[in-house]
């Protein structure tokens, strides 16, 4: 599993480094959610985010290097934890694509703010 999710993790990044802002990485960030159930799946089961680091770790570097200076590290993950949670809500059938981008839109700019 663990190869599987380091894959995952280049690809995501490829996606995300894709993305001309941190508005385009979260819309990015559900749509390969949506695209790739079994990357995302096996990305975010127990241990592996930590045995797959080095292969996510270029995705977040992306998303920090748009967040406001001295508050990169706790609104990159605020917006990750959004956009993963966003993105698990639809995968379980609670949230539309629509709703999740609808939420993530209406949010972020609000997180981000000076």
């Amino acid at each position: 599993m663990t190869a599987l999710a380091a894959e995952g993790y280049r690809a995501l990044g490829e996606t995300l480094t894709a993305a001309r802002d941190f508005m385009a990485m979260g819309r990015a960030y559900l749509a390969f959610a949506r695209a790739e159930p079994g990357w995302y799946a096996a990305m975010f089961q127990p241990g592996s985010l930590k045995d797959a680091a080095p292969e996510g770790q270029g995705g977040y570097a992306r998303l920090m290097a748009h967040m406001p200076e001295g508050r990169q590290r706790s609104l990159a993950v605020a917006v990750w934890g959004l956009s993963h949670g966003l993105a698990s809500l639809e995968r379980a059938g609670a949230l539309t694509a629509e709703q999740a981008e609808a939420v993530l839109l209406e949010t972020v700019p609000g997180l981000t703010k000076g």
